[in-house]
């Protein structure tokens, strides 16, 4: 009786806590002025079974998208876009540069090879 009890509890706890992460999640603004930005990315060229060095650096990336006239509001190197990846020397490690740019430099980003992350 005791353990089904408890049992009871406990699923009665995960169920409220399920529902109050979906609800904050819920409530929590998606993105400053939702629309306002465009999240895109490009691998940065390197290879399986190569060096770990990425091929382009962040800072060479900044002063990319600075010399081509964009301004974004956050860039990140990430260590996967989150794909699987077939275990081939020479094949993309799938390492990928993000960044957020307002929607009228989405052109100007894309001419850089840059590919817009529909949601």
């Amino acid at each position: 009786m005791k353990s089904k009890m408890k049992s009871r509890i406990l699923w009665s706890w995960v169920l409220a806590m399920g529902l109050v992460t979906s609800w904050a999640c819920a409530s929590a603004p998606m993105s400053p002025a939702s629309g306002a930005v465009a999240i895109m990315d490009k691998p940065d060229g390197s290879k399986q079974c190569e060096p770990q060095l990425p091929v382009l650096s962040l800072q060479s990336a900044r002063a990319e998208l600075e010399k081509s006239g964009l301004d974004p509001r956050s860039l990140a190197h990430l260590p996967t876009d989150g794909k699987m990846r077939m275990q081939v020397c020479g094949s993309p490690t799938g390492a990928i540069f993000r960044i957020q740019v307002q929607k009228d430099q989405v052109e100007k980003a894309r001419a850089l090879g840059y590919r817009e992350i529909v949601r």
